[in-house]
């Protein structure tokens, strides 16, 4: 039916079928946005009803029609939302179709309800009535608007309908047709939107740009300006106008370049400024708030007109200064009241405006300049995270100023401000996430400070950190209340926070003299402050959580200093391996397992001198240490849940994926014994090596061995607990052949115990699925199985990086190990082990055997994943990707065996269209199609001709061309789509002629209006054939093709790629 003419044109069988799919929408309006939902399968069928009616063409003229009628539902301002974004998304994407006549039609219609609606309405939306048609009020009008506009730009009516709309802002009376002229602000803000938007051709926005910039830039300046004017002499103040007059502002700024300069010269600023003192008068009206700020940032970041006018634009300035300034009041009013939504917006108005002219206030050469520094300074100190962050900005462009371009005070005088108020600072240690984001953000503040205050840093820090003398007396602890403990325990962290941050820097200087002095004179007094602490004789707390990971950073971060001097060394070696064995913090494993590895790491030179020692550190991590069990079992529940908050926050930080509570533990120990093994790789005494070895391992494979034996027996006396036994021990073998990486693969110290570990490792796989009494002992079977296989490939794949293609005795076994556990978890780790297993032996001469077992093995886990039903690519898309890459490496290397292609290339082709067509994961989208590149490789070209019949066989090439086509033209996000390019290109090099041909189908089925035209269709594939031999050309054209089918270019620029 024709739904686009006017109803006056239509026949009565028309009107009677738009009639009735009006009703139909109506009847399912009420029921989706009705009180009653008890019969669901309603509520289900009006949601889907109306989700099909919005994507049906005609949707936009039967809403038109609707917003206009008397036959409108129950909740008539939900179902005005409705109807009015159905209209704008649906003239969005059908606008192509829609002729002239038609477009008039739509824009004249809702020109004509807006005027009704909001005279109707307005006054209500302005004193806030509780109508749900003034709670919808902006929205409705706001779409409105922007289908009027978009409909305008579209159609080059936009000149002359802004030129209609300019005059009319400025000859209405106001307040008396406040309504005409608010309509015709948001049709000002409507435009706007269309300009940020771009759904407009590039063209047609510049255009349109250049004449509002050259004619009528004064005139919408003026417009707000009487806005503005407008909401501060009614009484009480319009907010709401205010609100729309600076979203309008903000909006214009950049598209017809809006200065300070302008708006001084047309009295505009003046006003601005009148009315953020208005606005502060009151905790209220965030929205205005909001819009004005964000209007004021936007401004001063574009800085000065004329560059050669300084002295106005100064004045300008100062202005703005003094306004500012005079918010004090209302600031100190909001910090008293709490109310924090003011002293944000108050930050981000101050801090944004000095940010931007940094270079005028560093100056100071009034003295409101230095009163606003003063004030961002009482930002930094607020409570609030969010506050004090924000005012970071500006501290660091002040940083950028040189010294002789500041005022006196703003060259070190501030920064030791500014230092104290961080190190007073405290964030809500309970918040893990605020409180890591917060230290995150203010890392550069510190380090800034650093340069500037270089001894003076560690002075201070001292000074705030001693604020209080350190006992362990029982007095002393007794007599400091609770409150004040926690403050302490705050303050502390902050200093050695502060420390821990500028490390780094210290290390690159530390060779310097005055560095060295620093160090000498304030490392070791502060790591005795520490250790008198005792914090770790305490009960666990968030707070003192906090200090310990602190305290363990800092150990790390100057462990280059402590590593001089021996017996500070052995001090902080004795700290993080005690304690995490005292009472309340077996939570601080990990962090001290990584601090002691940083200190051994440093310390090589010095163990190497004296072995003695290094063996009795040995000794103690042993008997401190052991197998780590008792770290997780002697946590109570809170300490556990503290455990996994720190694992969230830390996981992008540590070394290893950490996943839960028991796996940090266990990795945490595992640290422990790699860091010795480290050590014990450099030995000269190759006897001593293997002995030391033998004794650090032979009680974890005896103990590995009973419990794989009490599994056989269907013990059940121990269960759950000797589970995660074995698999903290696997990942002590695997951290044992970490550390010795280096060693002579010959003379290896583990060379005879790798075997055996191997062989545990093969009955964890074999024995435990069916240990009856391991797995009905545990709450979740499949994901502890999972942790299992994860430590078990973890030992594989060190075994492969030490001893490489020498294991290959052996490698048959590791890979069957790799595909049971594929078939039971689709473990990641497997795949990735079974990938490092066919890079290590795929192209070696003696190795053809063992090629031809990857093969098969390659051939059916491909098999499996394509056709297995219950196997859900998605979630296992990173295994999938192993899989594809071990079959490129394996074709890559015998293009000459055809047997290799034709098995294992359609099973990839077959996978990765499952893959394209199942997942959403961006990277997981952006590896396969990287695969794909790589089969297609010109290279491979006479390999692909041998196997072209096989690649037709169930449609595989066709589908993985349309596949492609669609997904740029439809699915992909840009950067994906990107990647697909370069799939297309290869294909074109290898097959031009049909993959053109498929090409042409695949355009021809496409639902796009831009395409449905045979000249737009005829221009695209002739500069598709034209660049098909010129790569950067060819993927110019796909990209282009991109930008049409998503609206942000226009068919006719094929026309340039032609040639």
């Amino acid at each position: 039916q024709n739904f686009s003419k006017e109803t006056s044109e239509m026949s009565s069988f028309e009107l009677d079928k738009l009639h009735q799919i009006e009703q139909e929408l109506v009847k399912h309006l009420n029921v989706l946005y009705g009180d009653d939902h008890s019969i669901p399968q309603l509520f289900m069928d009006a949601n889907k009803f109306l989700t099909d009616f919005r994507r049906s063409p005609q949707a936009w003229n039967v809403c038109l029609h609707l917003i206009s009628s008397k036959a409108q539902p129950q909740n008539n301002a939900q179902m005005l939302t409705f109807a009015t974004q159905t209209v704008y998304d649906n003239v969005l994407a059908n606008w192509q179709t829609i002729d002239a006549t038609q477009r008039y039609y739509c824009s004249n219609s809702l020109q004509q309800f807006i005027v009704q609606f909001s005279e109707q309405y307005l006054w209500q939306y302005v004193q806030t009535k509780g109508t749900s048609h003034a709670q919808h009020f902006r929205f409705i009008l706001n779409k409105c608007m922007s289908t009027i506009a978009f409909l305008a730009l579209n159609g080059n009516q936009a000149n002359d309908m802004m030129q209609s709309v300019f005059s009319q802002c400025l000859s209405v009376p106001l307040p008396q047709q406040l309504s005409t002229f608010w309509v015709h602000l948001e049709t000002l803000n409507a435009f706007a939107l269309e300009f940020e938007q771009q759904h407009v051709s590039p063209n047609i926005l510049t255009q349109t740009r250049d004449f509002l910039s050259t004619r009528h830039r004064d005139t919408l300046l003026q417009v707000v300006l009487r806005a503005i004017q407008t909401a501060l002499q009614c009484q009480p103040t319009l907010y709401k106008l205010l609100s729309i007059a600076f979203a309008s502002l903000k909006h214009w700024i950049n598209i017809v370049d809006i200065t300070l300069e302008r708006m001084q010269s047309v009295g505009l600023l003046d006003e601005v400024l009148r009315a953020i003192l208005c606005l502060y008068q009151t905790a209220e009206h965030s929205n205005a708030k909001q819009f004005m700020v964000e209007s004021i940032t936007k401004i001063t970041n574009k800085g000065m007109l004329n560059r050669d006018d300084r002295q106005e634009y100064e004045a300008i300035l100062h202005k703005m200064c003094v306004t500012l300034h005079s918010l004090q009041p209302a600031l100190q009013t909001a910090i008293e009241s709490g109310h924090l939504d003011t002293v944000r917006s108050l930050c981000h108005l101050i801090c944004s405006f000095c940010e931007a002219e940094a270079q005028y206030i560093a100056r100071g050469e009034h003295e409101v300049c230095l009163r606003l520094i003063d004030m961002i300074l009482q930002f930094t100190s607020h409570a609030s995270p969010m506050i004090t962050t924000e005012t970071f900005g500006f501290w660091s462009r002040l940083q950028d100023i040189g010294m002789n371009d500041r005022h006196p005070s703003l060259k070190r005088d501030v920064f030791v401000q500014l230092l104290r108020a961080l190190l007073a600072h405290s964030t809500d240690p309970q918040e893990f996430d605020q409180h890591s984001r917060f230290r995150s953000n203010s890392s550069e503040i510190f380090i800034s400070i650093y340069f500037t205050l270089q001894l003076q840093y560690f002075v201070e820090i001292e000074e705030h950190l001693y604020l209080h003398p350190t006992t362990t007396t029982t007095s002393s602890t007794t007599s400091e209340t609770n409150d004040e403990s926690l403050l302490r325990l705050v303050r502390i962290e902050s200093c050695i926070f502060a420390l821990s941050v500028i490390a780094q820097e210290v290390y690159d200087a530390r060779d310097e003299a005055d560095v060295q002095d620093m160090l000498d004179h304030h490392i070791k007094p502060i790591c005795s402050f520490l250790f008198a602490c005792e914090q770790h004789t305490k009960t666990i707390n968030t707070h003192s959580l906090h200090l310990l990971h602190e305290i363990c950073h800092f150990f790390r971060g100057y462990a280059f200093y402590i590593c001089r001097h021996p017996q500070l060394l052995q001090q902080c070696l004795v700290y993080s391996i005690e304690l995490p064995c005292k009472p309340h913090t077996a939570v601080m494993l990990y962090e001290c397992s990584r601090t002691f590895h940083k200190l051994m790491f440093h310390a090589l030179p010095i163990w190497m001198q004296q072995l003695g020692v290094f063996e009795q550190i040995v000794q103690s991590v042993r008997q401190h240490i052991g197998d780590g069990q008792r770290f997780y079992q002697q946590l109570s529940a809170d300490e556990i849940e503290l455990l996994e908050d720190i694992s969230v926050v830390d996981t992008a930080q540590c070394d290893e994926t950490v996943f839960d509570a028991v796996t940090r533990q266990q990795s945490g120990t595992a640290m422990f014994y790699e860091s010795v093994c480290c050590i014990i790789d450099a030995y000269d005494d190759t006897k001593r090596q293997t002995a030391l070895m033998q004794t650090l391992v032979e009680p974890f494979l005896q103990k590995c061995g009973a419990i794989l034996q009490s599994t056989t027996a269907n013990d059940t006396s121990h269960g759950a607990q000797q589970f995660h036994e074995l698999i903290g021990d696997l990942r002590i073998f695997a951290a044992f052949l970490r550390g010795l990486k280096t060693t002579d693969t010959s003379t290896h110290p583990l060379l005879t115990q790798t075997p055996q570990i191997l062989t545990i490792c093969k009955a964890c796989i074999t024995q435990m699925p069916t240990s009856t009494s391991m797995m009905t002992a545990m709450d979740d079977a499949k994901l502890n199985m999972e942790m299992l296989y994860d430590a078990v490939c973890g030992v594989m794949e060190c075994v492969l990086q030490i001893f490489g293609s020498t294991t290959s005795t052996m490698a048959q076994e590791l890979v069957s190990m790799c595909v049971q556990i594929l078939k039971r978890t689709h473990s990641e780790s497997a795949a990735h082990v079974l990938q490092k297993m066919v890079s290590t032996f795929t192209g070696c001469a003696q190795q053809i055997p063992l090629a031809e077992h990857f093969v098969k093995v390659i051939y059916d886990a491909l098999t499996y994943f394509h056709r297995d039903e219950h196997c859900d690519v998605a979630e296992c898309h990173k295994t999938v990707h192993y899989i594809l890459e071990c079959a490129v490496i394996q074709t890559n290397c015998y293009r000459e065996v055809r047997t290799v292609w034709t098995m294992l290339v359609p099973e990839c082709l077959a996978l990765a269209l499952k893959m394209l067509t199942s997942i959403q994961d961006r990277d997981g989208l952006k590896n396969i199609l990287k695969i794909l590149k790589q089969i297609f490789d010109v290279q491979n070209a006479e390999c692909l001709n041998r196997i072209f019949a096989e690649l037709l066989q169930e449609s595989l090439l066709p589908n993985l061309i349309r596949v492609l086509f669609d997904g740029i033209a439809l699915h992909f996000e840009r950067m994906i789509a990107s990647k697909a390019y370069d799939v297309y290109f290869n294909l074109m090099q290898w097959k031009p002629d049909y993959i053109e041909q498929e090409t042409i189908a695949s355009l021809n089925q496409l639902p796009l209006t831009m395409f449905q035209n045979d000249e737009n269709k005829q221009l695209f594939m002739t500069a598709f054939s034209a660049q098909k031999s010129n790569e950067r050309k060819f993927l110019l054209v796909l990209s282009t093709f991109y930008s049409v089918c998503h609206n942000f270019n226009t068919p006719d620029s094929f026309g340039a790629m032609i040639a």
